[in-house]
């Protein structure tokens, strides 16, 4: 086994409590992405059926929760009377009933998630996010992918460091490795791709995490 003293030649094993967070994120993204086409479905149908409303943010709980008749509300009772549109249809209602399922279960999530982060461990990492004003999902997300730093340090817990030939300089040149590991697991890390004549470059990494970042 020519890289069997290589422990950055295998998987790496990640903290349960890490794992779990990371499992908590990508469940929530899911539930997002199950939510869109529902949402969307929706607003074309409120368009005409309940205009006023087609808009309504899906960080309204009160609307959608009345929307399925699980809450009442005499403001929207008095805005659907007074409303220009044709009136509700049992299609929209159970979409909406849907999506209440749906934000429940993002609900009980983020507590989780929540919860998890307090882990004392993560202090650190987290102060920082907080200068950045992260949100708490890129903060779970962030974290699941980067914890430990030490992963991207050497042996002795330092960053590693080389010094290799340039091959089109020819002169001594340093790599930062433990630097380029830490910006490929944000999704940052620049990387080369070579086609004939073409040299184009690309972020190399992971996408979720380009994606929360920008």
């Amino acid at each position: 086994m020519e890289h069997n003293q290589s422990d950055r030649r295998f998987v790496r094993i990640r903290d349960p409590i890490v794992s779990q967070i990371r499992d908590i994120v990508l469940r929530l993204q899911h539930l997002n992405r199950v939510q869109s086409p529902i949402i969307n479905r929706m607003r074309q149908d409120l368009a005409w059926q309940f205009p006023e409303v087609a808009m309504t943010s899906l960080n309204a709980p009160l609307f959608w929760g009345w929307l399925a008749g699980e809450r009442k509300s005499q403001r929207y009772d008095k805005k659907l009377i007074n409303s220009s549109g044709l009136g509700l249809e049992s299609e929209v209602i159970h979409s909406a009933k849907a999506i209440c399922v749906l934000q429940r279960r993002e609900r009980a999530l983020e507590v989780l998630m929540r919860n998890l982060m307090k882990d004392l461990r993560f202090l650190k990492y987290r102060k920082v996010f907080a200068q950045f004003g992260f949100g708490e999902r890129t903060e779970a997300l962030i974290l699941s992918q980067i914890y430990p730093l030490e992963n991207y340090f050497d042996a002795d817990g330092k960053p590693e460091v080389r010094v290799a030939i340039g091959r089109e300089s020819g002169k001594p040149t340093k790599r930062h490795l433990s630097r380029r590991r830490f910006q490929k697991a944000l999704g940052v890390a620049p990387s080369r791709e070579d086609s004939g004549d073409k040299k184009k470059s690309k972020k190399a990494g992971s996408s979720l995490i380009k994606m929360a970042l920008w």
